[in-house]
């Protein structure tokens, strides 16, 4: 029983020193690293700490601005260039006539990542010259946006080559409670040959193990030709 000990002893010893003569080098090795570059990371950050540059538009600002449709909050977006937001009459057999999407800086319509809750939504729709591209108008009602946050400069390293130009995040009213109706209505006073109705409804319950949120948003438009005006 002693010699065993003994050698127990004599093996702990022996690993301890062991440990002792590599510490130096573990500390030498760390202390050659001078600088980490972390290209891309799945850790959420918020707006005040983002390592890129981040705009976010609130629910407040959208009511502001009196948004009616996602066209509306995306045309207010000083960065956003070249996207097809207005519908065109005069554009012939294009297909995206009456869509819309968002370009960001003028990069192309397949080159800014749009997301819903921070997932990606896939490009089902595209342009005349091939280009593939979200539809916005299709993907929530206004009624349902909380706010949106965009990432002006390129995330190509961390969300793929959809986000050379940025990303635009559409985040819902998860939480909301209650009802809500919203009714808008525009018309043209030159003319009064077209009229606009729009009429959203929002209603939601909250609960300790989850919540439920429904919307629902119509839009009636009348067409507007050249024949209507002088």
């Amino acid at each position: 029983m002693t010699r065993q000990r003994r050698s127990r002893c004599g093996l702990v010893a022996l690993v301890g020193a062991g440990l002792s003569l590599l510490a130096p080098q573990v500390l030498a090795a760390e202390e050659d690293i001078e600088e980490i570059v972390v290209t891309g990371s799945f850790i959420k950050r918020s707006t005040a700490d983002s390592p890129t540059p981040l705009s976010v538009v609130s629910r407040a600002d959208i009511e502001d601005i009196g948004a009616v449709t996602i066209s509306d909050v995306i045309n207010t977006l000083t960065f956003n260039s070249g996207s097809t937001n207005v519908t065109n009459a005069f554009s012939g057999g294009d297909s995206s006539t009456g869509q819309t999407n968002v370009n960001l800086r003028n990069l192309g319509l397949g080159s800014t990542l749009v997301l819903v809750n921070s997932r990606r939504v896939v490009a089902a729709d595209n342009d005349a010259v091939g280009n593939a591209f979200v539809n916005t108008s299709l993907i929530l009602p206004t009624i349902a946006l909380e706010r949106v946050e965009i990432v002006k400069d390129g995330a190509s390293a961390l969300y793929g080559s959809e986000a050379v130009a940025g990303v635009v995040n559409f985040l819902t009213r998860d939480n909301f409670e209650g009802l809500d109706i919203q009714a808008s209505f525009g018309s043209d006073f030159i003319t009064n040959d077209q009229d606009d109705l729009t009429v959203g409804a929002i209603w939601g319950v909250q609960g300790d193990r989850g919540g439920f949120v429904a919307s629902v948003e119509v839009l009636d438009r009348d067409p507007l030709t050249i024949f209507d005006r002088d």
